[in-house]
């Protein structure tokens, strides 16, 4: 049985220190402290995954690095690095052309806010003007004039 750290057991194992830890926390790992507060993971051969697949490198992902397929594997290295550079001068070119439409719109917003407190003109509605030459409603007779509700007034309805 192996004392480890929780680095070189988070190594061992493929996991996160976090991982180690938490197997900590639950008791599925034995482990102890040193005097100085450090904390040291037991490990057995059991307990390391035995991953065939880790062990021994796929055909198809083998590149063995002979003078041609060094070449070929830099070529295309470069000519992906080139291609990530233009994307990213596009990007840029991209997010100038936006700045400049952003200040446009910035000093466009002074035209756009409303004039200071000026006085309005009443609007003459229809009504008003038919009424003209008529006797107001104040001072006809209570049972000629009609009562006018204030949200009728307020909407200019009467």
């Amino acid at each position: 049985m192996d004392r480890l750290s929780v680095a070189q057991a988070a190594a061992v194992l493929n996991v996160t220190q976090a991982a180690v830890y938490k197997r900590i926390q639950r008791g599925t790992i034995e482990h102890d402290k040193d005097s100085e507060g450090r904390v040291f993971v037991y490990l057995d051969a059991s307990d390391i995954p035995s991953d065939i697949s880790m062990d021994e490198p796929d055909a198809s992902t083998d590149v063995s690095m002979d003078g041609s397929n060094s070449a070929e594997l830099i070529a295309e290295l470069r000519t992906h690095n080139e291609h990530l550079r233009q994307e990213v001068e596009a990007w840029r070119e991209e997010a100038c052309r936006k700045d400049a439409i952003l200040m446009t719109m910035a000093q466009r917003i002074p035209e756009l806010e409303p004039p200071r407190e000026e006085p309005r003109e009443v609007p003459v509605s229809s009504s008003e003007e038919a009424d003209k030459g008529q006797v107001p409603p104040e001072q006809k007779e209570p049972t000629q004039r009609r009562e006018r509700s204030w949200w009728r007034a307020f909407f200019g309805l009467e």
